[in-house]
């Protein structure tokens, strides 16, 4: 299995959805690079945890580290701010410029 898109979220869904959903979140792959640089985003309770970092090291990073030993990939985790939230808050700042 070569490093895809996909072939990344199916790891994760295999790997580490379930222990994250258990706590009421998730992890989306957000994109991957030519370089092998694998953007994720935590999702629900885990995109406000105070353990995510450690999250992405010892569970996100390393399953993907032990499913593609030979791929030169580096993991981040970005924040993301979903449409329904981002609509929220334009919508507060035109109510407030008026």
């Amino acid at each position: 299995m070569g490093l895809t898109v996909d072939s990344i979220k199916a790891v994760l869904a295999d790997t580490v959805q379930g222990r994250l959903a258990q706590h009421g979140g998730g992890v989306e792959v957000c994109g991957l690079s030519e370089q092998g640089e694998v953007r994720v985003a935590f999702t629900g309770h885990c995109s406000t945890c105070p353990a995510q970092e450690a999250t992405l090291r010892n569970l996100v990073t390393d399953a993907l580290h032990k499913a593609f030993p030979q791929e030169p990939l580096r993991v981040i985790a970005i924040n993301r701010v979903n449409d329904d939230l981002w609509n929220m808050a334009k919508n507060i700042l035109r109510k407030n410029s008026h």
